[in-house]
């Protein structure tokens, strides 16, 4: 019987979907209010992030990782 091979890195076990403000905020290193503004005020993070609805965004994992945010 084969057993499946372990990922190499513990982020490669993880969703890339990351789901709501905060979660997103965690990622980028933001509070959800920041990144809340960042999503709806700039174009920062329009190819990292949609929204699905009315309220709930979801965003890349990957793709936010590679973000160059402007400081705060």
């Amino acid at each position: 019987m084969m057993k499946n091979p372990q990922p190499e890195t513990a982020t490669e076990d993880l969703p890339d979907a990351v789901w709501g403000y905060s979660n997103i905020g965690r990622v980028i290193d933001r509070t959800p209010s920041q990144t809340r503004y960042l999503v709806v005020h700039t174009t920062v993070l329009d190819h990292a992030v949609r929204k699905i609805g009315h309220k709930t965004i979801v965003g890349s994992r990957r793709l936010l990782r590679d973000v160059a945010i402007p400081p705060v």
